[in-house]
C-alpha cells in the first residue's frame, strides 16, 4: 500500500528493500505461502515501476513489431522480368565482341611480356612485401584512416527503475515450476506487466526472452488450464514485442502448440481425456465428422431438451422445427468445457500475434489457416491479420469451409 500511495518516484530508493526480498526468497523458498506474499510485494513494485514516465506506454501507442510481408508477384512483374531477359539476350547477340573476358586463357607471364605495366605492378608489390618483412615495427600509414571506435551502448530509460523491473522478471524463472498454481499464475501476470516497459531497451529485453523461453514452454503441459492460458498469453506478448527474434523459438514449439489446439487443450489437463460433451477442434473444421462422436451438436434450442433426455451425438433436422429452417450452414454450436475454451482463446490470440509479427514459413501458415478457419470467419480482426499475410489463401480457405468440404 505504501508503494502504491507513493507512486513510481519512490522506486529508485528501494534497492535495499528489493535485495532483502530476494534474500528472503532464497532462504525461505520452501514455504509456498511466504513466497507468494513476497512476490506480491515485488508485483506491486513492478506495477508502479511501469508507470514511470520514461517507461510508460502512452494511450494509442502500438509497441508490437509488425512484420511487413513481401509483396506478392503479379503477372505484370513476371512480364517485366521476361522482357528484361529478352533485351539482355538480344544485346549480347548483337554485340558479341563487347563481352569481356573474365580471366585470360594463357599464362600470366605471357601477359607481362606483352604489357609492361603488369610487370611494373608485380615488381612494386614485391618491393612492398620485402619492406614490410624487413621492418615489421614500421608504422602503418593507413592506421590514421581506421574507423573510429563504436559508440557505447545507450543506457535504458530510467536506469534504476528499469534494472529493478529486469531483476524481478529474471527471478521468476526459478519459481515458475513452484507447486502452487496460484503462484505460477501470479508470476505469469507479473511478466505480462513488465514486458512492455522492458521492451524499451531491446539489448536487455531480448536476453531476458532467451532466458525465460525454456521455462515457459513446459508450462504448456501444466495441470491447470489457467496456467497454460497464462503461459500462452506471455508467449504472445513476447512475439508482439520481439518480432522476428521469436521465429526460431516459435518453430521449435510449433508441434506442441498445434497439438495443443487439435486436442482442444485437453492434453494440458492432469492426464484426463476430453470431458463428456466437449468437442475436439477437428469438429470445427468439418462438422460432418461429428457423427457418432462424443461431442454434442446443438442446432436449435430444441436440441437442449433432446440432450436432457439422454441423447448424445444428436443432430436435429432442419425440417423438424420451424426455427431450424432459418439456420445458415455451419452455425452449429458445440459445447466445450471451460478449460478448453480458455486455452483455445489464448491459442487463437497467440497464433494471430505470430502471423502479424513473426515471419513464419508458408507451410506453417497454411496449417494454421486450416486450423483457425472458424476463428477467421467469426472474428474480423483475425481475418484481417491473416489477409495481410495472404489474402488469396484466406479467401480460398473460407470458400471451402462455407461449402462444407
Amino acid at each position: 500500500m505504501m508503494i502504491k500511495l507513493s507512486g513510481p518516484s519512490l522506486l529508485p530508493y528501494l534497492d535495499d528493500l528489493v535485495g532483502s526480498v530476494f534474500a528472503a526468497l532464497e532462504s525461505f523458498h520452501g514455504y509456498p505461502k511466504l513466497v507468494e506474499l513476497l512476490f506480491s510485494v515485488l508485483k506491486g513494485i513492478a506495477e508502479e515501476g511501469v508507470k514511470t514516465p520514461q517507461l510508460a506506454i502512452t494511450a494509442g501507442e502500438d509497441t508490437s513489431k509488425i512484420k511487413e510481408c513481401e509483396a506478392l508477384t503479379t503477372v505484370d512483374d513476371i512480364v517485366t522480368i521476361l522482357k528484361d531477359i529478352q533485351s539482355r539476350e538480344a544485346k549480347q547477340d548483337d554485340d558479341p565482341e563487347d563481352i569481356t573476358e573474365i580471366t585470360p586463357k594463357r599464362p600470366w607471364k605471357d601477359l607481362e611480356k606483352k604489357n609492361p605495366l603488369i610487370a611494373e605492378i608485380d615488381d612494386d608489390e614485391e618491393e612492398d612485401s620485402n619492406r614490410d618483412s624487413e621492418d615489421p615495427d614500421a608504422e602503418d600509414p593507413d592506421k590514421g584512416n581506421e574507423d573510429p571506435p563504436a559508440t557505447p551502448e545507450p543506457p535504458p530509460p530510467a536506469p534504476k527503475t528499469y534494472n529493478l523491473l529486469l531483476q524481478i522478471s529474471q527471478l521468476t524463472q526459478h519459481y515458475l515450476t513452484a507447486p502452487s498454481p496460484t503462484l505460477r499464475t501470479s508470476l505469469l501476470d507479473l511478466l505480462r506487466t513488465t514486458f512492455p516497459a522492458l521492451a524499451r531497451h531491446e539489448n536487455s529485453f531480448l536476453p531476458l526472452i532467451n532466458t525465460l523461453w525454456p521455462v515457459l514452454v513446459p508450462r504448456l503441459a501444466d495441470s491447470e488450464a489457467y496456467v497454460v492460458a497464462g503461459a500462452l498469453d506471455v508467449m504472445a506478448e513476447m512475439c508482439g514485442l520481439a518480432g522476428d527474434f521469436m521465429r526460431g523459438r516459435v518453430e521449435g514449439a510449433w508441434p506442441t502448440l498445434v497439438k495443443l489446439y487439435r486436442d482442444g487443450g485437453n492434453s494440458a489437463s492432469s492426464g484426463n481425456k476430453a470431458a463428456a460433451g466437449s468437442a475436439s477442434p477437428s469438429s470445427f473444421l468439418s462438422p460432418s465428422r461429428q457423427q457418432g462422436g462424443g461431442g454434442l451438436l446443438l442446432d436449435s434450442p430444441g436440441a437442449n431438451a433432446a440432450a436432457a433426455g439422454g441423447g448424445r451425438g444428436i443432430t436435429s433436422s432442419s425440417s423438424s422445427t420451424g426455427a431450424a429452417t432459418d439456420l445458415q450452414p455451419h452455425t452449429h454450436h458445440y459445447y466445450t468445457t471451460a478449460p478448453s475454451r480458455i486455452i483455445r482463446a489464448a491459442l487463437v490470440e497467440l497464433f494471430t500475434t505470430v502471423v502479424r509479427t513473426v515471419q513464419i514459413g508458408d507451410a506453417a501458415f497454411e496449417e494454421l489457416l486450416e486450423l483457425l478457419v472458424p476463428a477467421v470467419v467469426a472474428k474480423s480482426e483475425v481475418r484481417r491479420v491473416f489477409e495481410g499475410r495472404n489474402a488469396d489463401a484466406v479467401w480460398l480457405a473460407v470458400l471451402r469451409w462455407e461449402a462444407g468440404s
